[in-house]
């Protein structure tokens, strides 16, 4: 009998190949049982509510016990929002200025009309729409890929830290993320419906110019029915006058953005200017071929390798598996990765910031190398089954990666809530305010402490000057310092190039007025200095 004939003969009685097929077989079952049991779960459209509601519930638990504030860009933002709605036009001509954004300075200024509540009134709608983006992104993929997959894209999405942090700081990022996910999801649920993603695609274009090309592009893909009338495109073909309107929804965002700037600062180039001056000064800048080399890092968001190793791999499978049904997902993160570089061309900052959307995408690529191979058959599934084996062992050999970025976001958010709640604390000390509102100018210590103080005591710009736009230390006014408690503090480039001598150190003259565990306030000025 040859070696053949026997194994076969051995598996037919249940012999020893018989018996390891069914050790590996049988776990296997189980995973697909329970996978299966899942997917289940999560095709109820109350388990799906229940889910993302407790998220949102957990994330409001951890900001009521560690209070988050917004971040420099934001912070300006409710600064240029409350300018505006005291009928002011905002003054974008300030030290270190960030890039204006006309829809988040309008969004701010209703904020702002609430007063005191206007932080945390923003921080909860951050929130909301952080959970609403995951909500986006769990129907996206359902539509394509099924309840199972999208589960898993979550799962995987809330392991990104860096996208949790933009949500906790109040950016601009989670609203304009928000917006073109569901853009996405309207379009599949109705191909061509046109007028519903577009009214998305150009709100996100006033958040960031990149939706342009979005709204650009998508405006073709409308078009091409006229163009290519033989083509079996689904959904229906919009008229003629439809496109006309549509044409003037892509035009929206750019027109108003450039008419925004000109109003505000007579250049309506000045967003554009400005922004690629800050990139400069903080080194962002990179050639065509830098942003290219740089790329893999950036795009991998905050844990690289599972990402862009397992999910370019499970992205290529599911584009080969399904093909056309992967077209929306393919086609957002082409044209991510095509703004990146344009941005580079255009001299603006390289940063992983621009690369979110694709990003997203490798994380559901990471999704479906791990559970894909439930929905295949034959050959495929084996090779699907292959991939989920090599993403789980590379998944399970980032466990410290991962806990890593979970404390080094830990340590961010407390460094952010004791630095910003402490500066909150110490300028609302009524005789420390008294002190300073008497003694001004107020001198920051940073060029990142200035809009907080600004906005906090309702001061001008020329009552807050950095220490870091001052040719010699400050005479008269306030100073305030930062104590030892926060060192180091995490400031940028600019900063800790620019930094004087006498940023930390208090001047002749100047008179203590109080301290807490991370600030100290000194004045000179009044009756009685």
């Amino acid at each position: 009998m040859t070696v053949d004939s026997d194994s076969k003969a051995s598996r037919a009685s249940g012999g020893p190949a018989s018996g390891l097929r069914g050790l590996i077989a049988r776990p296997g079952a189980r995973i697909a049982a329970f996978l299966g049991w899942i997917e289940d779960k999560f095709e109820n459209n109350k388990v799906e509510a229940g889910f993302f509601i407790g998220i949102f519930i957990l994330l409001l638990a951890f900001v009521t016990w560690r209070p988050m504030y917004p971040n420099y860009d934001t912070y300006y933002a409710l600064i240029w929002g409350s300018e505006i709605a005291s009928g002011q036009l905002p003054d974008y001509d300030v030290f270190k200025t960030p890039t204006p954004h006309p829809l988040f300075n309008i969004y701010t200024a209703a904020i702002s009309l609430t007063g005191g509540a206007a932080i945390k009134l923003l921080l909860y709608a951050s929130l909301a729409m952080y959970v609403g983006l995951l909500w986006g992104i769990f129907r996206l993929v359902k539509l394509q890929l099924g309840a199972l997959v999208a589960f898993f894209s979550v799962l995987v999405l809330l392991t990104r830290t860096d996208l949790m942090a933009f949500a906790f700081r109040s950016m601009l990022d989670i609203p304009f993320l928000l917006m073109i996910i569901w853009a996405a999801v309207l379009e599949l649920q109705r191909p061509r419906r046109g007028t519903a993603p577009l009214v998305l695609l150009a709100l996100a274009g006033l958040l960031r110019p990149e939706a342009w090309m979005l709204a650009g592009l998508y405006w073709l893909w409308l078009v091409l029915g006229h163009v290519k009338p033989r083509l079996a495109l689904p959904g229906e073909l919009p008229s003629r006058a439809k496109l006309g309107w549509f044409a003037v929804l892509v035009a929206s965002a750019p027109v108003i953005w450039l008419g925004a700037d000109w109003i505000v600062t007579g250049d309506p180039l000045y967003s554009v200017n400005s922004t690629s001056e800050v990139a400069n000064e903080l080194n962002r800048q990179k050639s065509i071929w830098g942003a290219i080399w740089v790329l893999p890092n950036l795009i991998g968001g905050s844990e690289k390798i599972v990402n862009v190793i397992v999910g370019s791999i499970g992205f290529a499978l599911a584009l080969w598996a399904y093909r056309a049904r992967m077209l929306m997902l393919a086609a957002l993160a082409a044209i991510g990765v095509l703004t990146y570089l344009m941005i580079a061309l255009a001299g603006l900052s390289v940063i992983s910031r621009y690369l979110v959307i694709p990003s997203i995408v490798l994380c559901i690529g990471v999704a479906f190398a791990l559970v894909g191979w439930t929905q295949l058959d034959g050959r495929l599934r084996k090779i699907a089954v292959f991939i989920a084996i090599f993403g789980f062992l590379i998944g399970v050999a980032r466990i410290p990666g991962y806990v890593n970025n979970f404390r080094a976001l830990n340590t961010s958010t407390e460094d952010v809530s004791v630095r910003y709640s402490r500066i909150y604390n110490i300028l609302e000390k009524p005789k420390v305010r008294t002190a300073v509102e008497n003694c001004l100018p107020v001198t920051s210590f940073t060029h990142e402490t200035v809009p907080i103080i600004r906005y906090l005591l309702d001061l001008p710009k020329q009552q807050v000057p950095a220490t870091t736009e001052l040719d010699g230390p400050p005479t008269t006014g306030t100073q305030l310092l930062q104590t030892s408690a926060l060192d180091p503090l995490q400031m940028t480039i600019v900063d800790r190039v620019l930094r004087k001598p006498w940023t930390g150190f208090h001047q002749p003259g100047f008179v203590f007025r109080g301290e807490n565990r991370a600030w100290v306030v000194y004045t000179t000025c009044g009756a009685g200095q």
